[in-house]
């Protein structure tokens, strides 16, 4: 099978299981809906600023995914269809403004952006089950399906955690529940944006901050909000926690004796690591196509290689990850497209 016969299995394949993964009902609201609301994981205004006739890059390019878009324009870029769009509009109005961005984030805007991150992931976990149920229909070929049947399900158990406390900060107006590690507006406009919760694995020393292979039902994975958001004139970079997170009690002292050079290279360095919901200039696509230490990180799964398909041949050698000094800082001035 070649790769347009590939891509066109596969565009119908993520299409169908996007329509089954629609609910019925808005999560927020609960009214009863026909047309969910494209909703935007990063503000479009926020892109708008990385745009080239119309288009970002996203992070499949650096992954190496060819059989799917790897630049499309705003309006299809980071979107997910979960809510109506009377709450898209509403529930996020704090935040995305970006006379708001150009202020230290309060906690109500950050319980807003954790909420969205929370109903992204959730959307793109119910999108996935239905992909692979829709495959294993079709192919019989997928193993281990039950494990990944629970994964998925605690995934989206503490997705739904995480949602419903957001919720309660926006509903009831509290002026505290989040921590703010870190915020900054940077002077100049970097080629990144990205609003992500991040599930950080180990601190800065290497000790474990969620445990991802224990599935107890009593063991809840913790996120760490990352967000840059390129401006006009000035990107606004925020990194925090719900205070209860404890999880991150050690990391946060790390990471504040920091200096800021160094916290704006860890912070770019996990997005790569962790994340993909980011999106580029064209303006750096050369060094996403051709940096092989940042595709190399891109493609790690937790500390294994290749997303975490180890080829038979190369099982029993000892993979190396890839250090934060051999990748390129986009948050560095000397990236700065404007």
């Amino acid at each position: 099978m070649d790769k347009i016969e590939i891509r066109k299995r596969l565009c119908r394949y993520i299409n169908e299981s996007h329509q089954r993964s629609k609910p019925s009902k808005c999560i927020i609201c609960g009214k009863s809906i026909t047309a969910l609301c494209n909703s935007h994981s990063i503000p479009q205004f926020v892109l708008r600023n990385l745009t080239k006739d119309g288009k970002v890059i996203n992070a499949a390019l650096a992954l190496d995914l060819n059989i799917v878009n790897q630049e499309d324009g705003i309006k299809r870029s980071g979107t997910f269809s979960l809510i109506c769009r009377e709450c898209d509009n509403r529930v996020f109005s704090h935040y995305e403004d970006e006379n708001a961005l150009l202020q230290t984030p309060n906690n109500i805007i950050m319980a807003e952006i954790a909420m969205k991150n929370s109903l992204q992931q959730i959307s793109k976990r119910n999108v996935e089950i239905e992909l692979y149920a829709l495959l294993q229909e079709e192919t019989k070929r997928i193993e281990g399906k039950e494990t990944l049947d629970t994964i998925q399900g605690l995934d989206i158990r503490d997705y739904l955690f995480d949602y419903r406390r957001s919720k309660k900060i926006i509903d009831k107006g509290l002026k505290s529940g989040y921590i703010l590690l870190f915020s900054t507006l940077l002077p100049y406009v970097v080629p990144i944006a990205a609003q992500t919760g991040i599930t950080l694995v180990h601190d800065l020393q290497g000790n474990i901050v969620n445990d991802i292979f224990d599935m107890s039902p009593n063991i809840r994975m913790q996120s760490l909000h990352c967000c840059i958001f390129p401006l006009q004139n000035s990107t606004r970079i925020a990194l925090f926690h719900h205070k209860d997170d404890r999880n991150y009690v050690h990391f946060d002292k790390q990471f504040e004796r920091l200096n800021i050079e160094e916290q704006l290279k860890y912070i770019n360095y996990i997005l790569f690591q962790y994340s993909e919901n980011y999106f580029a200039s064209i303006e750096i696509k050369e060094e996403l196509l051709h940096n092989d230490n940042l595709k190399k990180l891109c493609r790690e799964n937790y500390g294994m290689p290749n997303l975490g398909f180890v080829e038979m041949p190369n099982i029993f050698e000892q993979y190396t990850t890839v250090s934060i000094e051999d990748i390129p800082n986009f948050l560095h001035e000397k990236y700065k497209i404007a």
